[in-house]
């Protein structure tokens, strides 16, 4: 058993991830930190089953990567074998659905509270200054300015935080893919500049068309998702990319 956790373990490190120092195998869901994150969020999981063939997957939810391992190579394994293991992976998938959910639907209702208490940016923020744009619609806590992450209803899932010196952070545990900041505008409009950090499309909605929309995808990964959900929402609309 030592030997298969081992192999589990280095399966982790192909692809990133430090591993636990302990590896529970009671085939459900753990949760730990990721060493090189520094807000100890827990976004690293992993999923242990240790039946005939001992096998398992893992991933990290705020870099959107997963694996999964077995400890005998599928053209060893008879039919029946492939099959228990397909459904153990099935397990997990629903297992790790579940459990993502439910962090995610956590974090909505604190980041909503959270926006609901705090006041709007002050207009002599240092990184309002260094960055000569008004604060369109952040809000600051200490000192730092904080931006609503929204889906395309409308709903806040989620936080982000810019201290000073611009050190940006997401709030633990909340959804990200798809969503973004709207910096201006109406996601109803004809027109939508789409692209990455606040501070890029708060100088493109300073220079925008009237009417137009204006978005903070947050990063280059989630460029894509937040267009595609535009797309959806407003099939005739014209969406602008900005590097």
């Amino acid at each position: 058993m030592f030997e298969h956790i081992s192999q589990f373990k280095n399966a982790m490190l192909s692809i990133g991830i430090a591993p636990p120092q302990e590896i529970i195998t009671d085939s459900q869901i753990h949760r730990f930190n990721d060493v090189s994150d520094k807000s100890a969020n827990k976004n690293c999981w992993y999923i242990y089953f240790s039946d005939d063939i001992p096998a398992g997957t893992f991933g990290n939810w705020k870099k959107d990567i997963s694996s999964n391992w077995c400890s005998k190579s599928k053209n060893s394994m008879t039919i029946d074998e492939q099959d228990a293991y397909r459904d153990r992976m099935n397990k997990a998938r629903e297992l790790r659905e579940k459990e993502r959910l439910e962090v995610q639907k956590a974090a909505a209702i604190t980041a909503q509270k959270t926006w609901g208490r705090i006041k709007p940016a002050d207009l002599r923020h240092p990184r309002l200054i260094d960055k000569n744009h008004p604060p369109f619609g952040a809000r600051q806590m200490g000192n730092k300015l904080i931006y609503a992450i929204t889906d395309i209803n409308g709903t806040i899932s989620s936080l982000q935080s810019i201290d000073p010196d611009g050190n940006k952070r997401m709030m633990p545990g909340g959804a990200k893919k798809g969503r973004f900041i709207l910096i201006q505008g109406s996601l109803e409009a004809d027109t939508h500049f789409i692209g990455e950090g606040f501070s890029t499309m708060a100088s493109v909605a300073q220079v925008a068309p009237n009417g137009s929309c204006v978005i903070a995808a947050i990063d280059a990964g989630n460029l894509e998702p937040v267009a595609i959900n535009i797309r959806n929402h407003r099939p005739s609309a014209r969406l602008i990319i900005c590097a």
